[in-house]
């Protein structure tokens, strides 16, 4: 990483999401660099042991189809990792009332979902445009397939790398699309995050044209508020 992309990313930055907290909430510096240079580290040896979905990790996922996206994922089961997972829900918890969303979230224990750390690699690595809770995709035998997580109430997103020039990657904007079809570029540094109410917001990662994005995505569950039901 650059100083300058240092220098960038540890002083106070305006959030891009100002303005648009209904639909989704921008956390600069959700973590510090350290903790998530710390994260990557941790996640890069859980690809190595046994036992941890490695073998899948190094192939693009297939649950939304291979003309979906192209990522390795490894899932992290909730026996793993119990303080990132903490850290991750609280936040969520803050993000909930920020936003207005007034969603019930399940108590932390009862949060069971795999926690995923993704990677993308140039020039190949992408995400089209999606909704967290459901997908409509076709299958390696072209059958048409549609899935539902009806529970998943608030995602997170969190970067373990600098998007710049002189950083770790190029390309891969992960971009969010608003209501009103204005998108917005997620913040870029390693340790920020977005928190966005998963059954609407549509979002996607653009093409990467160089290098390796590394992010963290977990999604908390409960019980949307009967108030909260928005357009997708």
């Amino acid at each position: 990483m650059s100083i300058a992309m240092e220098r960038y990313c540890n002083r106070p930055r305006s959030s891009v999401c100002l303005g648009h907290e209904s639909e989704v909430i921008c956390a600069h510096n959700f973590m510090s660099r350290d903790e998530a240079v710390a994260a990557r580290r941790r996640l890069d040896q859980l690809t190595e042991m046994r036992g941890m979905g490695f073998e899948r990790a190094r192939k693009p996922m297939m649950e939304a189809g291979d003309q979906f996206n192209q990522t390795q994922v490894l899932r992290i089961e909730s026996r793993t990792e119990t303080g990132l997972r903490a850290q991750l829900w609280h936040g969520a918890q803050r993000a909930n009332l920020a936003g207005g969303w007034r969603y019930g979230i399940d108590r932390l224990e009862r949060n069971f979902e795999a926690l995923q750390s993704v990677r993308y690699e140039a020039p190949s690595g992408w995400y089209a445009e999606h909704i967290d809770t459901r997908f409509t995709w076709r299958d390696t035998m072209r059958r048409q397939r549609n899935d539902t997580y009806s529970s998943r109430v608030i995602a997170v997103i969190v970067q373990l790398t600098d998007r710049d020039p002189r950083g770790d990657y190029t390309g891969g904007e992960l971009q969010a699309v608003l209501q009103s079809g204005k998108v917005l570029d997620a913040p870029p540094c390693a340790g920020d995050a977005i928190f966005f109410p998963a059954a609407y917001l549509r979002h996607r990662v653009q093409h990467l044209r160089s290098g390796s994005r590394r992010n963290l995505v977990w999604w908390i569950k409960g019980n949307p508020h009967p108030d909260s039901g928005r357009r997708a």
